[in-house]
């Protein structure tokens, strides 16, 4: 079976709304954010959790312990240690609820992302809910293009594909993509999380050709944003090199998978749930083109990574084992 993976995009937004200032917490966030722009989680997290040892008291005038909360389980997730990302998306959740109530902006990004963290957990109906009350929060407390909205849209996107909802999911995408298209040339990130989600859409309506360049080109904007081996392009990667896979073109779906495992090994390391993931794959590759002798052993590998992980993390499963179409 291959496993499509969606990029759920990061809902960030909560650092822009912190007026600047030349202080220790400032250097450290700024360090933490570049940290993980170079796919350096480990010191990241590090950083982060440095700043919000120093962010303060929350209160309307302080609002950094809810930024430096926010970036640390966000890279939590990012590393793969969903236990510590849901325990710091909870206590920043509670903090932008002391701080603005749950009606605003910042309290509507924190609970969609702490929804991602109950996907991964295998409770994908508790993550919907989340994600429309977020999303119904948002609607009435920013603008119909804004950022944050279109970050949660293309979120949601995930839990309705599992459910065969393709047309409502198509629907949030292009919502979505407006919004993102309006930062394309500052932000390419953004843009390429909603033309990778629908690429998974035009898999599942079988055509492949149009999903191949759809997740091409989310792969070229993540270079762009990244560099050539960050571990934000593994995602569009592995998608790229099922899809590969699925129109026979084997020499290319194996280059881009050897591409891919070993970003995944280098900068995530051979115990991350993605690398479990896309060993997983590259295993069900090797099975369909004769190789079975190769593939039991690496799928031996793969469900080790992946067992691992989910016992970690007390997960029914994994980030990005999300079982989006049958082979």
């Amino acid at each position: 079976m291959f496993k499509l993976v969606l990029l759920a995009g990061a809902a960030s937004g909560l650092w822009r709304a912190v007026p600047a200032q030349v202080d220790d917490w400032n250097r450290l966030m700024a360090k933490g954010s570049m940290l993980v722009r170079a796919g350096d989680y480990p010191n990241a997290i590090a950083v982060y959790r440095e700043a919000v040892k120093i962010a303060g008291t929350p209160s309307s005038s302080n609002r950094r312990p809810v930024v430096a909360l926010e970036a640390l389980a966000e890279t939590y997730e990012n590393s793969g240690q969903l236990a510590q990302a849901q325990l710091q998306y909870r206590m920043a959740l509670r903090t932008a609820e002391h701080v603005d109530g749950r009606h605003s902006a910042d309290y509507a990004v924190l609970m969609s992302s702490l929804a991602s963290i109950y996907l991964e957990k295998g409770k994908a109906a508790k993550q919907e809910i989340m994600l429309r009350e977020a999303i119904a929060i948002l609607s009435q407390a920013v603008s119909a293009d804004d950022i944050r909205l279109a970050l949660a849209r293309n979120n949601l996107v995930e839990v309705i594909l599992r459910k065969g909802r393709y047309r409502e999911a198509e629907e949030l995408l292009n919502q979505a993509i407006a919004a993102f298209e309006k930062l394309r040339e500052g932000h390419p990130g953004y843009l390429s999380t909603a033309l990778n989600n629908l690429g998974v859409i035009r898999r599942f309506e079988k055509r492949d050709e149009e999903a191949a360049r759809l997740f091409d080109e989310s792969v070229r904007m993540l270079e762009i944003e990244n560099g050539a081996e960050h571990p934000l392009l593994l995602r569009a990667l592995n998608n790229l090199a099922v899809t590969f896979v699925d129109l026979d073109r084997r020499e290319e779906a194996k280059t881009v998978f050897c591409r891919a495992l070993g970003i995944a090994e280098k900068r995530l390391g051979s115990e991350h749930p993605v690398y479990g993931s896309i060993l997983l794959n590259y295993a069900a590759f090797l099975r369909k083109i004769g190789y079975r002798e190769d593939a039991v052993r690496i799928e031996t590998q793969a469900k080790q990574v992946l067992r691992a992980s989910g016992l970690r993390n007390g997960a029914g499963m994994t980030i990005d084992a999300a079982d989006l179409r049958g082979r």
